[in-house]
Order: C-alpha cells, then structure tokens, then sequence
C-alpha cells in the first residue's frame, strides 16, 4: 500500500508556507484487541512508572486561560482574555496536563504508524470568482449552466445562472426555509449598477440591514460580459429604479452584499411569490451555514447572518430532488464541495470511531485510550474492550519551577500579528497534487490543474498528512507584536512566556509493553536533543511554543514492592519510630 508523495516543482510555481505535512504512514500498525492489558491490575511482566519531565521553553510560549463562570455570564471573548493558564494564581502559571497529553499523542501516532487522528467529516465551503483554472471552472459550473457554445468565433463562453433568488421565513426555531421570489422573464432576479443606488432615499426592509424596497424595471434577460468579457453569463439590467412605485415599475429588494474589489453591480430581488411551495432547509445546512458564517458576513447582515426572518437570499437546487443545495447572502455564495477532508485519508488510514472490524486498534488508541460509537444494545454482546478502553498514559500539569522571577516577555500583555486559524480551504497544500506542473499539448507554459476537495478521492486524491510549523529559532518580541494599526476584527492580546522559563512535570504509565514503553522513550530522547524542538499552545506560525523537553525513566517494581509490603507487621523499609 503506498501514498502519493509531492513530485517536484518548477521553482516559478513552488508554494511556500509557515508550515508542512509529515506524510500518512503506507500501512497502519495494528493491535488486536483481545491482547491489550486488563486494568484495574498490575502486569509484572508489563512497564509501570513514569517519567519526570523537565521542560524549558525555547521560544516565546502563550496557552490561554478559560473563561471564568462570570466571564462567560457577561459574554466576554476569549480573545480578549490575554491570560496565560494558571491554576491559583495569574503570576503562576502552568501548562495543562491536557496540552501536554494531546501533543504526546499525536507524535505517538506518527513514530507508531497509527491512524491519523480527528479529520473532518463536515464538506468545506469555498467560493472562487471569475478566474480560469480548474478550480474556478468546478465552481462556475455549480453556479451556472454552461451552454456549451462560444460567442461569434472567439473563446468567449456562454453561462445561464443557476442560483436563484427568494426570502428566509422562520418556522420554529431551529427550523429554517426559503420563499422563492417570482420568476419574471427567465429569473428571479436582476443586476443594478452601484453607482447611483440613492440608498438614502431608499426604505430599509424590516429587522435586514443590508436591505432596501426599490421599485425597478428591467431589461431583456440576456448574455451579458462578465470579468474583462472572457465570458457572458445570461442575466437583467435594472434601467430603472425609484424609491417609490410608479408605473412601469415593479417592487423589489435591494440586497447588498458587501464590498468586492472591480465589483460593478448589486443584486435586486424580485417580491416574494406567496403561490410557490417552501424549500425547506435540513439541520446539517443551518450547522453548515453556521459553520462558515464570517465576521464579515456578521458586520454586514447581523450576527446570525442570513439566518433571519424575511432576509433576501440566493440558493441553489438540486435538479434531481429538487432540494436545497446551499444558500447565501450574496450571489456567488460559498458552496459546500462534494466531498468532505475525511474522504481523501484512506481507508486504513482512517480514525476508527465506527470500525468495521472490532478485533484491530492502532497503537496510538492501545495506549491512550479510545471509544467506538457503538449503541448501548451493541455494547451488552460484547466484552468492554471491543467498544472503550481507558488511556495508560497520563500526564500531570507542568508546574512552574521555584526560584524563577522574570519569566514574561514583556510587561504588559501584547498584540501580535493576525493570527489567523489553518485554512484547510487551501486545498493547493492540503491535498497531494500530482500533476503540479501540467504541460498540455503545445504549451511551453504550464496550466493549473490541481486537486480540490471535489477531486475522485478514488482516482488518487489523498491528504497531506500530520501538520506542523517550521520553528523560527530565537524570536523575539519585535518579531511577534503587531505593527501599526489594523482594523482586523481577529485581533487579540495575549501575555506569552519568554525562552528560558522551566516547568516540571510527570508522564505516568500503567501495564506498557516493551514497544509502547520504546515510543514514548525515542520521543523523549528527540526531545532532549539540542538540535530538536517540540511546539506546545498559541502562535505557532509566528514562532511561539517552542520547547525542549528533559525526561528521566523511572520503572515502578511493582511484584517487589507488593511481595514485602510488611515487614514484621510494619511498613517495610521504614523504623518503627516513624510509624
């Protein structure tokens, strides 16, 4: 079994990023099930104790603190909250046992050759506007309707809109649909020039901010140029427009839909048709919608977004079902891919929340732990461990050495570069692309033809692997505080640790074999290497969370210890006078 790997690239066409991917494993190291250690007992012949850790950080370190109840009852942000974790009090802080554990782990999976962990089920949403690649072209042909057919005798293609236009209605809570708008001439809606919008003159529609009543008239519903005329896609001009109804007008809604750059022209929707039958939206589009909800798309409409009664709305149809694909403020709306990232990890590769096959773990999930969605019917057939089993290593909160006084980077908490959240959206660095330098027929150049989340994940479509940041050596505040001002809405504050500051803590394990036990030593043996980095909390990308960790083994006797508990009916090892 083997993954594609990345081929080599013209270096004009080479992407660069603050991070890359360890590769999937070409096969999984498994378990079987009925071999993993009982618990709630001691196996001499298996590996107790722990190892005391010494960690120092080598970089700037920030993990914050949690929301207290109060906090969370005055609706505060984490991100505004610029506290590093503590325990008792904020000049002490300490590294959680949890933060420590989920990085052991998943550098347990990579040297064991287990399955990679949590991958998203969820399809991403992406939106791609006018350009000529491969990917553009996917996304045009959701959006529209190609006619297969060129204007006159040039390269310029044909499109018809498949989105249509129509109005939100809130029928319970959680229970959302959409009213389609009137079909007039061909479609549901028509474009109006931005230049003389006369939004003060106009009426706001009830509880929508960004729309307006207009009365319009319209031309011919026709193929019109589009991006520098390189296509024509089939739509109406408003001719006409006033703030009130006169003859020759009709009612419609004026949606705006933000700002766009060479952005020329609005969307007016037409009045809602009350004779048309509801679209009906399912949970899974409303948490899909929620999901890629912007704080753009907040500032513009309100923080629910289009999630409001009587909102002006663009949709697409399936032509088979005749259900709602997706949904959104803007006419060229982010759409969800046919596939989700879990598709593109393969199958033996796969987390096994749901396995075909009960009998077989990894060995990251015979170490750690693990629990299978398997129904409680399910569960009384068979033994306990074919469905849970508890983690045998832990690992206990690092806990700031004594003696150490200057250990923050600045006084006062920082403001650091945009720290933007990974954008598996980028599907140029997340997915495998063989063919990178795609040379068609009579070309000297190369063409885009790059795998996207819409790609056959049967045809060779596969996901990168395990990410992680380049380490930056020796950062400094400069290279992390934000310069000048910024209006971006994700801006937060934070009090990082300096390089240098020590922690300690434990790694404590029960009933490991001599491989387990062997993975976490060869970790621990990179760690301490002087050349070797581990990355813990915030700011990776802009060289936080590097930390070089020191570890001592030391193996419980536990038969020995059991055998002499007592000794002449006292405790063994220790003198009478202290019992």
């Amino acid at each position: 079994m083997s993954i594609l790997t990345q081929p080599k690239v013209d270096d004009d066409r080479e992407a660069f990023a603050p991070y890359n991917f360890i590769p999937l494993p070409e096969m999984v190291l498994t378990v079987d099930v009925k071999d993993l250690p009982d618990q709630g007992i001691f196996d001499a012949n298996l590996h107790t104790g722990y190892l005391d850790c010494e960690l120092t950080t080598a970089s700037p370190m920030f993990i914050r603190a949690g929301l207290t109840p109060d906090q969370v009852k005055e609706k505060k942000e984490s991100k505004d909250l610029p506290v590093f974790f503590y325990l008792n009090s904020e000049n002490q802080p300490v590294i959680p046992g949890s933060s420590l554990r989920g990085m052991l782990r998943t550098l347990v999976e990579i040297v064991t050759f287990s399955k990679i962990g949590a991958v998203s089920k969820t399809p991403l949403v992406y939106r791609s506007v006018g350009g000529k690649t491969n990917h553009d072209e996917s996304y045009r042909l959701q959006m529209l309707q190609s006619d297969n057919k060129v204007y006159k005798a040039g390269e310029t293609k044909l499109y018809t809109p498949l989105i249509k236009g129509g109005y939100m209605v809130q029928l319970g809570a959680r229970d959302w649909a959409i009213r389609p708008a009137k079909m007039i001439g061909g479609t549901t809606y028509a474009h109006i020039g931005r230049t003389n919008l006369g939004l003060s003159k106009l009426t706001k529609i009830k509880n929508c901010k960004n729309a307006y009543e207009i009365f319009i008239k319209t031309g011919t519903y026709q193929y019109q140029d589009v991006k520098e005329g390189f296509l024509k896609v089939k739509f109406a001009k408003v001719i006409e427009s006033d703030a009130s109804l006169r003859p020759g007008l009709r009612p419609a809604t004026l949606a705006i839909s933000g700002d766009m750059y060479s952005k020329k022209s609005e969307a007016v929707i037409y009045e809602p048709d009350s004779a048309a039958p509801l679209f009906h939206l399912s949970d899974e589009q409303i948490d899909n919608y929620v999901l890629q909800k912007s704080k753009e798309q907040e500032d513009l409409l309100g923080k629910e977004g289009a999630l409001n009664h009587g909102q002006p709305v663009f949709y697409l149809l399936d032509d088979k079902t005749n259900q709602v694909i997706f949904f959104g403020h803007a006419r060229m709306f982010r759409v969800p891919y046919r596939h989700s990232p879990l598709d593109y990890v393969p199958e033996y590769a796969k987390p096994a929340e749901e396995p075909s096959n009960l009998d077989i773990v990894d060995f990251a999930e015979a170490i750690f732990g693990y629990t299978r969605n398997i129904t409680k019917a399910e569960g009384d057939k068979i033994p306990q461990k074919f469905h849970a089993y508890a983690g045998r290593v832990s690992c206990t909160d690092g806990i700031l050495e004594t003696g150490q006084t200057d250990i923050w980077l600045s006084e006062d908490p920082i403001t650091p570069k945009v720290l933007a959240s990974p954008k598996p959206t980028t599907f140029q660095h997340y997915l495998v692309q063989p063919e990178p330098n795609y040379y068609p027929s009579g070309k000297s150049k190369p063409d885009t033809k790059l795998l996207d989340y819409d790609s056959n994940p049967n045809q060779g479509a596969v996901i990168r692997g395990h990410k992680f940041y380049w380490h930056k050596g020796a950062v400094q505040a400069k290279d992390i505080v934000l310069q000048g001002k910024s209006k971006d809405t994700v801006l937060t504050k934070i009090h990082p640790l300096k390089a240098g500051v020590t922690f300690k803590f434990q790694v404590r394990f029960e009933n490991l074999t001599d491989m387990e036990l062997g993975a976490l030593i060869w970790i621990f043996n990179i760690a301490a290497d002087e050349n070797m980095r581990l990355k813990l909390g915030m700011g990776k990308p802009l060289g936080l969370g590097a930390a070089q960790v020191c570890a001592r083994l030391f193996i419980s006797r536990t038969a020995e210890r059991y055998t002499n508990l007592l000794d002449e009916q006292n405790w063994s090892g220790l003198p009478k006078e202290n019992l």
